[in-house]
């Protein structure tokens, strides 16, 4: 009778022992928690410590999370196509000055009761186009959803989504949308200085990676979790083994001994870290928002009180609602990440195909709703200069 241990922490973790027969029928009938045992030959009984595996209600998640990222996709392609027909066909475009302020400096030579400092005419470096930096966040969604359903990369997207809670390609894609989108909004905000929109995308680029960080730092964690749970079955079994070939083989119990204390340790590698480290990217990411989000706020005021007009109220509006949309991206993944934290592995994927939906929602309809109030609203009418 052999014994194989697949699957386990290290690849040559692996027991051959002598076993009489009657009890390797005994031990191959045998099943605990996270650990199955079945006979695979005649002589032989394998130990998988097994990984995760779907479940009914996953697989329908998934096909129905499939299909809505599919139309979601597909709306963002219409929408870029049809802004791009609208603004060529009827009213071009319209372009934001980019520039770099800097100072002369005076020099040491100069005569004078006093040396002056002038500030000349920013350098121009470009413009920004608002209307083609919308259809860029528009057709970024559509290219990055497309290629999560496709048969190319749709099998990692279910993997990482059932055995690790998380989505990368999905901050990827946010990385760079949203910070155009960040960038759309500093320009009406009269922040034209090259240097502070770059810090501004910046800004909102590390935020998302930030984003995927506290994903994956959760579900190491998680994982560890459960592949602790396994090492504990093992141990466990391994405990009886022992105990049943002490009579027979003092070797073998010496390696069940060996392989229990190598056991031991790697659960505790496995669990270390306090709960906080796992967290602390989100933590971070919070901070970011509140920082930028607090630039736009001062120059919001700024604009309601030295205004000789009233602000639109359609600009109080779009203002009002990104601002709450961009909250709720963090809010989800705070909520996701308490709740896969908490919650036994097996609830787990539920709880990511859920957060996987409202992201894509959050997605649609900050974007949807940013592209067609300023289009009804400025480039329609071509409603604003800048001088």
């Amino acid at each position: 009778m052999s014994i194989r241990l697949v699957g386990s922490p290290t690849d040559d973790d692996s027991l051959s022992v002598a076993y009489p027969p009657r009890q390797a029928s005994q031990l191959s009938q045998r099943r605990i928690p996270h650990l199955d045992l079945v006979s695979t030959k005649q002589s032989s009984a394998t130990v998988n410590f097994g990984t995760p595996t779907l479940v009914a209600e996953h697989r329908v998640g998934l096909r129905r999370l499939r299909w809505f990222e599919g139309i979601t996709a597909a709306f963002h392609l219409v929408q870029a196509v049809a802004l791009a027909a609208l603004v060529t066909q009827k009213h071009g475009s319209l372009a934001a000055p980019v520039s770099i302020p800097y100072t002369t400096w005076p020099s040491h030579n100069s005569t004078g009761a006093a040396r002056h400092y002038s500030y000349p005419k920013p350098y121009v470096v470009g413009k920004l186009h608002i209307e083609w930096m919308i259809f860029a966040f528009f057709m970024l969604s559509f290219a990055f959803q497309a290629f999560a359903v496709s048969p190319l990369y749709y099998p990692t997207f279910k993997r990482l989504l059932v055995e690790h809670y998380a989505q990368p390609l999905r901050w990827i894609e946010y990385s760079v949308s949203a910070s155009l989108m960040i960038l759309i909004f500093a320009v009406l905000d009269n922040i034209l200085d090259f240097t502070f929109l770059f810090l501004l995308f910046a800004a909102f680029f590390l935020l998302q990676w930030l984003g995927m960080l506290s994903e994956m730092a959760l579900a190491v964690r998680k994982n560890a979790e459960q592949q602790a749970a396994r090492l504990d079955a093992a141990t466990a079994e391994l405990d009886m083994l022992k105990r049943e070939l002490a009579a027979s083989s003092t070797e073998a119990t010496g390696m069940i001994s060996r392989l229990q204390e190598h056991t031991d340790e790697t659960r505790g590698a496995l669990l270390t870290g306090r709960w906080y480290v796992f967290f602390l990217p989100h933590m971070l990411g919070w901070l970011i928002y509140i920082v930028v989000s607090g630039i736009f706020v001062i120059k919001f005021d700024l604009a309601i009180v030295n205004a000789p007009d009233d602000v639109p109220s359609w600009v109080t509006f779009l203002y009002s609602i990104q601002f709450i949309i961009m909250s709720l991206f963090g809010v989800v993944q705070l909520a996701e990440e308490i709740a896969v934290y908490r919650l036994p592995p097996d609830r787990c994927p539920s709880v990511a195909i859920a957060a996987e939906t409202a992201y894509t929602v959050l997605s649609l309809t900050a974007k949807s709703v940013l592209a067609w109030i300023l289009y009804a609203n400025l480039l329609a009418e071509k409603g604003i200069s800048y001088a």
